[in-house]
């Protein structure tokens, strides 16, 4: 991260040094503006140096390049196992689903999906729901229709048009809420969020489909076939449940 900051400053500096017929070295920042040290009257605002900066480039974003390793990240992975804890700064998340099941056919239909999401510090909100939505797109495609089959070593849909791939008239009402936690490990006191939007929609339309039906669904997809066999079979849990933890079954 401090890699790509101190790029993105270097252009900066060198647009608003051609700018102001002045050193790059001496370029300093202050209140949105750059200007050449001791002579504050001599400047020229941040963001007019960035849209310089991108004609420049043809219209290419100004972009800097960089990595972020946490303080104590390689100590806390085994070397000789490889196993142990990879991040310093973990999201949490939740996801409720509402659900209309077809007992006649065992068809599901997601009807909304809420997904509340702790990310630490939300540097791109839209960016941060952006992939929220399009990681639970995914997880009700993992639900409900997503599957690799094969008869005799052949991949019985080779291609997204058969392979069940859900589509904008499948994907439901997704609404996301963003909590900020600020971590201080994170970079920026950011969390993670990419993989946390894909995770909890298949557990959430599995209970959904538990409540609205009675029966446990018993794996992934959730496809019609295999739902309308649950009910028709009366299936529930086998889990064991703790003592004082009754179980559906």
């Amino acid at each position: 991260m401090k890699a790509a900051a101190a790029d993105a400053r270097r252009q900066l500096a060198e647009v608003a040094a051609r700018q102001l017929e002045a050193d790059p070295r001496d370029i300093v920042a202050a209140d949105g503006q750059l200007f050449v040290a001791g002579v504050p009257d001599r400047a020229i605002a941040i963001a007019e140096a960035a849209r310089i900066a991108s004609y420049e480039k043809s219209g290419a974003l100004l972009t800097g390049q960089g990595s972020y390793v946490p303080e104590g990240i390689v100590t806390m992975i085994d070397p000789e196992t490889k196993f142990g804890n990879v991040s310093v700064a973990y999201p949490f998340a939740a996801q409720v689903a509402e659900v209309e099941v077809d007992l006649e056919t065992g068809e599901v239909t997601v009807l909304n999906l809420t997904a509340v999401h702790d990310l630490g510090r939300a540097i791109n909100p839209m960016s941060c729901e952006g992939q929220i939505e399009g990681g639970a797109a995914m997880g009700v495609g993992l639900a409900l229709s997503e599957e690799i089959v094969m008869f005799d070593g052949q991949i019985a849909a080779p291609n997204f048009h058969d392979y069940g791939m859900p589509t904008a008239v499948d994907v439901p009402r997704i609404v996301v809420n963003l909590v900020e936690t600020i971590d201080p490990r994170g970079p920026f006191g950011a969390k993670g969020v990419g993989e946390a939007g894909i995770i909890p929609p298949p557990a959430a339309i599995a209970n959904a489909v538990a409540d609205a039906t009675g029966i446990r669904p018993r794996a992934y997809p959730m496809r019609p076939w295999k739902v309308k066999d649950w009910i028709d079979s009366a299936e529930r849990s086998h889990v064991v449940a703790g003592k004082g933890v009754p179980d559906d079954g």
